[in-house]
């Protein structure tokens, strides 16, 4: 089957196809052999890096295909999880841009009865529109490989490219996971409304309506695994017993959805980041959390005569953001004692 494989794009969605096992048009052999001829071809045609290439500027297409591949893998691989889906707003901006996310509270104005012919009512202004932005910073990762492994092509590129990729994406993870536990965990004060206490059918009932009564919409319960399998249910229906054998908790608590948070380590260690015992019920911005990626990614090539040990460095970079807005939300909590 042709392919263009000079097709940057192309070639970047055949890579993050392959690293998220979604290969189509091709096997998973088929497409690393596309990739490794792609990177080939951007480097004029050779299977090693050549540092005369890189002082004379000629390696420009190698790292635009890189850079190409790598945040379009960040950016897709992001994608597909649930809870990501619903709670987290990307937004992809040329650089210098600064995004504004327009929150609106929930206005409840006084209806006042009158007689005919009247209109002699107290004013009520029009407020609750704000503008939000969320700044953005550089996130940088060096990686380094020993010259002589670069120069005979023993250090697979491609498997370069994944594994960067699959850091930022997991450090965004993190980040996304830190405006999570901000907006929901009993230290930052985010909720509305708050229940703490053992698990108790009824109050979750009456958090859910509080929740729902406060901003108009639907709520949802979200939870790591073993949080939401904490929630006990007088339900006997199949559908809870299959739900509870195939997924390990109920997808529906009385027709409320039930969405798992993926439990995450804390950084550098093996303890969980999310209390396994705080739920919280979420109505309001579908996607309070916002994540905005900046501009295009930097990948730098450095001299192997730079370093003492004639090793040769690899920079990736890319400007974002994460942070979260509440807006017209309510939000309640319940942490199971």
């Amino acid at each position: 089957m042709s392919f263009d494989i000079t097709d940057i794009n192309n070639v970047a969605q055949v890579a993050t196809d392959l690293y998220n096992n979604k290969l189509q048009q091709f096997s998973a052999d088929e497409g690393n052999s596309l990739i490794y001829k792609a990177l080939v071809a951007a480097n004029n045609g050779k299977t090693y890096f050549d540092i005369r290439d890189v002082r004379d500027g000629k390696c420009a297409k190698l790292f635009a295909l890189i850079e190409t591949i790598i945040k379009k893998n960040v950016v897709d691989g992001l994608n597909g999880n649930e809870w990501f889906m619903q709670l987290v707003e990307t937004r992809i901006v040329n650089e210098g841009d600064k995004p504004e996310f327009r929150v609106e509270d929930a206005n409840w104005y006084t209806v006042s009865r009158v007689s005919g012919g009247n209109q002699a009512v107290r004013r009520q202004r029009i407020t609750g529109t704000e503008r939000v932005t969320i700044p953005t910073s550089w996130h940088i990762i060096k990686i380094y490989e020993e010259m002589e492994r670069i120069m005979s092509g023993e250090t697979n590129m491609a498997e370069c490219i994944r594994d960067v990729s699959r850091s930022f994406q997991q450090n965004i993870w993190q980040d996304v996971a830190a405006a999570w536990q901000g907006l929901t965990q009993a230290q930052f004060g985010g909720a509305t409304y708050d229940v703490t206490g053992s698990w108790d059918e009824t109050k979750m009932i009456n958090l859910i309506q509080h929740v729902e009564a406060k901003s108009g919409q639907n709520a949802a319960v979200y939870g790591t695994m073993l949080g939401l399998s904490k929630m006990a249910s007088g339900v006997e229906a199949t559908s809870a017993k299959e739900d509870m054998y195939n997924i390990g908790y109920y997808g529906k608590f009385r027709g409320t959805n039930t969405i798992k948070v993926a439990q995450q380590h804390k950084l550098g260690t093996d303890d969980f980041l999310f209390n396994d015992n705080v739920l919280s019920v979420l109505a309001g911005p579908v996607k309070p959390i916002k994540l905005v990626i900046e501009g295009n990614p930097l990948v730098n090539l450095s001299s192997y005569f730079d370093n003492q040990d004639l090793t040769q460095d690899y920079v990736y970079g890319q400007k974002y953001g994460v942070g979260y807005v509440m807006g017209n939300g309510a939000m309640g909590r319940y942490t199971i004692s």
